[in-house]
C-alpha cells in the first residue's frame, strides 16, 4: 500500500481512539491470531474464511505486515493527519476530485452503500458509485458489504412496503439514512459504470414480507432481491 484514503461525509475519526485501534491491529496480527468464527461473532453475516493455505495472497501479505518501520509510519500518518500525510488522508466531506482518477488499486466499504439516498430527485448512491468508478484503474476491485435491511418494523424488508411519500417522510433530509436499494439495484449501478461484478455473497432471508405486501414500486423485484438481506459485492473495472 503506497497511499490510503479515508472518506467521510461527517467526520467521526479521532485520533487517540484510532491509535489504539491499530496498536490492537498490531498486536492481531503479530500473534498471527486466526480469523474470528462464529462463536466469537454469530452475527457477521457473509461468513469469511476461517483458514488461509501457504499459498493464499492473504497468508503472505500476513507474515510481513508487522514490519515496525512500516508500523511507526502508520502512526505517525494517523498522529499526525492533519499535517497531511503520502501514505495515509482522511477527507471529509469528499467530492469526485478528492482522489486523482484512475488511481486506485482497491476500494472497500463497509456497512456504507445503504445509507445513501437513492431518489429521482438525490441520487447520492448513484453519484458514489460513479465517482468510485472513476478513481479505480482498469483491473482494479472494488469490495462492498451493504446491509439491505432496516432496523424498523418486524421483517427486514418492512420498509418496502411504504409509499414513496411515506419513504420521504421517514428519511427527511439527513446527510445518512438506509436506502430501499435491493440487490439488483447495486449489481446494475456497478455494471453500468464499467465493472464486472466477479463475486455475490448473498445473506439470504426468506422471512420477510412477500411480494402481495409491497409498494407498488418494489412489486417487480427479482427473487433474488426477494430473499436478500444482506450482500458482499466484489467487481472489477474492466479495462
Amino acid at each position: 500500500m503506497s497511499q490510503c484514503f479515508a472518506l467521510d461525509v461527517i467526520e467521526h475519526n479521532e485520533t487517540s481512539r484510532d491509535l489504539a485501534v491499530l496498536a490492537e491491529l498490531v498486536d492481531l496480527y503479530g500473534r498471527n491470531e486466526p480469523i474470528p468464527k462464529d462463536d466469537e461473532y454469530p452475527l457477521l453475516f457473509p461468513r469469511a474464511p476461517t483458514e488461509t493455505t501457504e499459498g493464499d495472497v492473504f497468508a503472505q501479505r500476513h507474515r510481513n505486515s508487522v514490519d515496525p518501520q512500516r508500523v511507526l509510519r502508520i502512526r505517525d500518518a494517523i498522529a499526525n493527519r492533519d499535517r497531511g500525510s503520502d501514505l495515509l488522508r482522511y477527507i471529509c466531506p469528499w467530492s469526485r476530485s478528492s482522489v486523482p482518477p484512475q488511481t486506485a488499486d482497491l476500494i472497500l466499504s463497509q456497512a456504507v452503500l445503504q445509507d445513501l439516498s437513492h431518489e429521482h430527485d438525490r441520487d447520492t448512491l448513484a453519484e458514489t458509485v460513479r465517482s468510485m468508478a472513476l478513481w479505480l484503474r482498469p483491473g482494479g476491485i472494488m469490495s462492498h458489504q451493504v446491509d439491505l435491511s432496516a432496523p424498523i418494523g418486524q421483517r427486514w424488508n418492512d420498509h418496502w412496503t411504504m409509499s414513496t411519500w411515506s419513504w420521504r417522510l421517514v428519511r427527511g433530509r439527513r446527510p445518512y439514512y438506509f436506502n430501499r436499494a435491493p440487490l439488483s439495484t447495486y449489481v446494475e449501478l456497478l455494471e453500468s459504470n464499467g465493472l464486472d461484478v466477479v463475486s455475490v455473497t448473498r445473506v439470504v432471508d426468506e422471512g420477510g414480507r412477500s411480494r402481495d405486501e409491497l409498494a407498488h414500486r418494489f412489486k417487480d423485484v427479482t427473487p433474488e432481491d426477494l430473499s436478500t438481506r444482506g450482500v458482499n459485492l466484489i467487481a472489477r473495472k474492466r479495462p
